[in-house]
Parts: structure tokens; C-alpha cells; sequence
């Protein structure tokens, strides 16, 4: 799923969840790019299989809303990434984000990752 060119979203489910499907070589890439906007409340990154998260562009952003949670990757072969890159930015909710052992987040030259609640990480 892309959002570009100016496009603004709210995705107004309590929580969606990207690359949930255990199927093997299932997998799910969300791109925000080119000054849009997506406000979602909590996300999962692939608690399946591959999800895969990029915010890049001046004025793109992706944000969390309220309490909202972040979970990126998981255990086995689930992966999960989170990619901030050229000037995008990306503001996590005031609840937990949650970096399972296969999940990361990749802060580029220029990309802003702001994580407004707790932070953990699972080895």
C-alpha cells in the first residue's frame, strides 16, 4: 500500500496488523512518500511473515495516534522493519513499541523516528 504525492489518511482501526499471515512467503510493504500523511493507531509488523514499513520524503509522515502501541517484527521467521529515510518522520503513540527479536528500525540520513511512550527490545 502507498500514500504520495500530498495524500492524507486516517485509518481509524484500533489496530492493524501488516504480514500477519503465518503462509509462507506472504508479506506486506506500506510506503508513505512525497509530503502525504497516514495517522493509524497501533501497528504490528509482521507477526507472521515480512512486513515492511518506509516513511520517505519531505513533509511524509506517519504518525500514531494517543496510546496507541508499536510492534515490529517477531520470533521464527517473522521480520519485520521500520525505514525512516529523507526527511520523513515517524512519531510513535504514548504506548509501547516493542522490537521483537527479527524486528528493526532503520533510521537513515535526514529520517526523524520519534518514539513518544517506552521502548523495548527482545533478543
Amino acid at each position: 500500500m502507498t500514500f504520495r504525492d500530498q495524500a492524507s489518511a486516517t485509518i481509524d482501526a484500533s489496530s492493524i496488523q501488516f504480514a500477519g499471515n503465518a503462509t509462507a512467503g506472504s508479506s506486506a510493504v506500506v510506503r508513505v512518500e512525497s509530503d502525504a500523511n497516514v495517522f493509524v493507531n497501533s501497528l504490528n509488523m509482521a507477526s507472521g511473515t515480512a512486513g515492511s514499513d518506509s516513511i520517505t520524503g519531505t513533509g511524509s509522515t506517519l504518525t500514531q495516534q494517543g496510546t496507541s502501541t508499536l510492534t515490529v517484527g517477531g520470533t521464527g521467521t517473522s521480520s519485520g522493519t521500520v525505514i525512516v529515510e529523507s526527511n520523513g518522520t515517524f512519531s510513535t503513540g504514548s504506548g509501547l513499541t516493542a522490537i521483537q527479536p527479527n524486528g528493526r528500525i532503520d533510521v537513515q540520513t535526514g529520517g526523524r523516528f520519534n518514539a513518544v511512550g517506552d521502548t523495548t527490545t527482545t533478543t
